[in-house]
């Protein structure tokens, strides 16, 4: 699993936010054969939950959060990040 922490001034509040992940082993990036994502406020109430990754040729995997949602989120939100690939999951 991978965890990310939203910064001041990285969503904007009511429109889209884009999350996009890569994931590295040894230096070469990878490719996922499934990955989701699960969007938590700081105070730990999920505000996306568990929701299917887009993942590119490349292995990048991307997930849109709805503008209505991030009127949910603010500074300091937790983006966890659990892909498979190679049947082992991180």
């Amino acid at each position: 699993m991978r965890v990310e922490t939203l910064k001041e001034d990285e969503a904007t509040r009511g429109l889209p936010f884009l999350i996009e992940i890569k994931a590295y082993e040894n230096g070469v990036q990878i490719i996922p054969s499934s990955a989701v994502v699960t969007v938590k406020s700081p105070a730990g109430e999920k505000v996306v939950d568990s929701e299917e990754m887009s993942i590119d040729q490349s292995g990048t995997m991307t997930y849109s959060v709805a503008g209505e949602k991030i009127s949910e989120l603010w500074e300091n939100a937790l983006i966890e990040v659990v892909y498979t690939e190679n049947q082992k999951q991180y």
